[in-house]
């Protein structure tokens, strides 16, 4: 009986743990469509930082449609060289650029 109770309390540890780690339902979407291959929170990769494209844009008028079509159709020569491919096939499901849109911009 002992184990067993030992069992379900290390058990209920690791999975609180890995809900913990998990992050924000829009932050393991930007990890499920590959996001974070180019951009980071914080600091320039390829592509520029979360915080970056929020300060560029967060106070401009129907920022949030224009960033969700970048999304969908791709961009370049915004930053620089580095373009933003399309996930018109990738992201099927539509309310998830307006997640993934605001939680950009709230960094």
């Amino acid at each position: 009986m002992r184990v067993r109770q030992l069992i379900c309390i290390t058990v209920f540890f690791w999975c609180a743990v890995g809900v913990a780690f998990a992050g924000s339902p829009a932050e393991q979407l930007a990890q499920r469509y590959g996001c974070m291959a180019c951009h980071h929170a914080k600091t320039d990769l390829i592509g520029p930082s979360f915080s970056s494209i929020a300060a560029k844009y967060r106070s401009q008028p129907g920022t949030k449609e224009k960033l969700i079509l970048r999304l969908k159709n791709g961009s370049s020569g915004v930053w620089g060289a580095a373009e933003q491919p399309a996930y018109a096939n990738e992201i099927k499901v539509q309310t998830d650029y307006s997640i993934l849109v605001d939680w950009v911009l709230s960094h």
